[in-house]
């Protein structure tokens, strides 16, 4: 196919992460895994109520974490 006849993708605006920025969020994540381990052994009820008590200050960590430029990951988190 002729270069000429290429078209090009829609541009769709994704927020751009730093390299640190990234790596910050991604250890987060890993600490929410390390939280969900320690309860999965519960079951029912008793693990929604640990689940809240474990994740809660973490889920606030990790929105303080972000920058107001990924608004749209704030929203996903409220």
């Amino acid at each position: 196919m002729p270069a000429s006849s290429i078209t090009h993708p829609i541009k769709v605006p994704v927020p751009v992460l730093l390299d640190s920025e990234a790596h910050r969020i991604v250890k987060f994540i890993k600490t929410l895994y390390k939280l969900e381990k320690q309860i999965a052994h519960l079951q029912g009820e008793e693990k929604l109520v640990q689940r809240r008590k474990l994740t809660g200050p973490w889920l606030e960590s990790f929105k303080a974490q972000l920058s107001p430029s990924h608004s749209f990951l704030l929203q996903c988190l409220s």
